[in-house]
């Protein structure tokens, strides 16, 4: 009898944390990345000829939308990129998506149920020459990142992306084959 009333006790109890976990994940924040593009006159592009969104010239750009039903915090986003020899090239499949933040390629603010915000990762003078030989096709240019947030009950969350920069692709820019949405956490609340 007592292993019963044990069991039961164990079922009740497990039956309690997927209850919570469910109400957490209805109710906790969830970051998106839309409007992915690059802004870069200097590289060669014409699409996005618009005044430079926060006084950089050239630039990636985003918006990142909150699409949960409670504000997420800490939201802060990494943009890197990794160029590759030769035209429509391949990461290597064990590649760790590194960071390489620079200043100005870092963002951090909060954001509110269904809200948005903007942001411009700069792109140096140094990096122009990267970007114009994938746009000319000498080599192929991963633009990647994350962005990490935390939700109302304090725990951490990443959403990561990946495109590959195609000169006057606009927001339209293809996705790589991996890296993209939610992956395991790698910031902290």
């Amino acid at each position: 009898m007592a292993l019963f009333t044990a069991g039961l006790f164990l079922i009740g109890i497990g039956a309690l944390y997927v209850q919570r976990d469910t109400e957490e994940r209805q109710l906790r924040a969830y970051v998106v990345l839309t409007d992915f593009g690059v802004f870069c006159i200097e590289c060669g592009d014409t699409v996005l000829h618009d005044v430079a969104l926060l006084g950089i010239k050239n630039s990636i750009r985003y918006r990142i939308e909150n699409n949960g039903q409670t504000p997420a915090s800490k939201v802060t986003s990494v943009t890197s990129w990794w160029p590759v020899a030769g035209s429509d090239a391949k990461l290597p499949a064990n590649f760790g998506f590194p960071d390489h933040p620079i200043e100005g390629r870092i963002s951090q603010s909060d954001i509110g149920r269904d809200k948005t915000k903007d942001t411009a990762s700069g792109i140096d003078d140094a990096d122009i020459g990267t970007f114009k030989a994938a746009g000319d096709r000498r080599s192929t240019l991963f633009i990647y990142g994350h962005v990490d947030y935390c939700d109302v009950f304090g725990h951490p969350h990443t959403t990561a992306y990946c495109f590959i920069y195609a000169r006057n692709g606009g927001t339209h820019l293809p996705i790589c084959e991996s890296y993209n949405g939610e992956i395991p956490a790698m910031g902290k609340c």
